[in-house]
């Protein structure tokens, strides 16, 4: 999986909070290569309004809350994966 760009850039602003959750200041591209990437949005509703945004060139940052799946935790800037929950394991 290709991390340049706004997944990279957005890869390097999440924070682990706890559990599976994850947390981040991003914009409305990071968030959406983010969800590409296999983020599980802790509101999906808000999805339609990041998507507008982007659509519209509006850039400014939103905090974002998500669950990983499978495929994005090896990316996701932690000292041991084993330790984090995922999706799968909810």
């Amino acid at each position: 999986m290709n991390t340049n760009g706004n997944l990279g850039r957005a890869l390097s602003k999440v924070e682990h909070c706890y559990g599976p959750r994850w947390c981040g200041y991003l914009t409305p591209s990071e968030i959406l290569e983010l969800v590409k990437a296999g983020a599980i949005p802790e509101h999906p509703g808000g999805m339609q309004y990041i998507e507008m945004k982007h659509a519209k060139g509006q850039c400014r940052p939103n905090w974002f809350y998500f669950t990983a799946r499978e495929q994005l935790v090896p990316l996701l800037p932690i000292k041991d994966h084993k330790k984090v929950g995922t999706a799968a394991k909810m």
